[in-house]
């Protein structure tokens, strides 16, 4: 088991983690021809260019899950550097899934991972994915120290990543539930990034003529649109949640 204080520091420079992560995968095209596709038998130019447009579809069901998730939170919430909330949060995903941001973080990593190397998909998958499961734990911990019975009850009826086909509902929580008004213009803001990212893998697809051409596109692409919304974010929701914005505080995760 992970000692408190390195599951602490984890968490706390997480999304470095998570860039640090993400870089060591996307290099690997450095040091190798070989596509983690081409084991699945995808050669043809045609094939090349439906994985693609599936990837990026993934990306973007990776998008609008986040989407979902943080709407019920707020981009303050979701970037906060400490694990201390102030509710639990039993509606929308969080009805299905403990974690939605963590399991659309694993669902698009995994996805894109498909056009790397088959190192860069064992990074991506793997590597993420222990990432966010340590995460959760952390988060888990803390969650129940401060909710007790409620969140034991919450932690036994809905999974971790994996989506329950049936939603957990607490008597509890039945009014909070009915008020609770997600911010759907804050999450879409703060996730655009992987709507970018899904778009450039489509866009790649029908822009590109021949397997490195489509690639080449797919790194101009999605490097201009994480550029973009980076801009905007340090622009805009850097000063908005991280100076002036800890009023908008919501309430917790379960969240990533």
């Amino acid at each position: 088991m992970m000692p408190e204080r390195l599951h602490e520091i984890e968490f706390n420079l997480r999304l470095q983690i998570t860039s640090m992560i993400s870089a060591a995968a996307l290099v690997t095209p450095m040091f190798t021809n070989i596509r983690t596709f081409e084991y699945l038998g995808v050669a043809e130019l045609a094939g090349i260019k439906t994985l693609y447009v599936i990837i990026g579809s993934i990306c973007l069901a990776a998008f609008l899950l986040r989407t979902w998730g943080a709407a019920y939170l707020s981009s303050y919430v979701v970037m906060a550097k400490d694990a201390n909330q102030d509710k639990l949060i039993v509606a929308g995903p969080f009805m299905y899934m403990r974690n939605p941001l963590y399991s659309g973080d694993i669902l698009g990593a995994s996805a894109i991972g498909l056009a790397l190397p088959p190192a860069g998909f064992l990074i991506m998958a793997f590597l993420l994915t222990l990432h966010s499961y340590l995460l959760a734990r952390y988060e888990e911990k803390k969650m129940a120290v401060k909710f007790g019975e409620g969140y034991a009850e919450f932690l036994s009826k809905v999974n971790r990543f994996v989506p329950s086909l049936k939603p957990y509902r607490h008597s509890g929580y039945a009014d909070f539930i009915s008020r609770y008004s997600p911010d759907w213009p804050d999450a879409i803001m703060s996730n655009l990034y992987f709507a970018g990212l899904g778009g450039a893998f489509i866009a790649a697809a029908f822009a590109g003529y021949s397997p490195e051409t489509i690639e080449r596109c797919v790194y101009i692409y999605s490097f201009g649109a994480l550029a973009v919304w980076s801009v905007f974010y340090m622009i805009y929701y850097h000063p908005k949640h991280f100076m002036g914005g800890k009023s908008r505080e919501r309430g917790t995760e379960n969240r990533e």
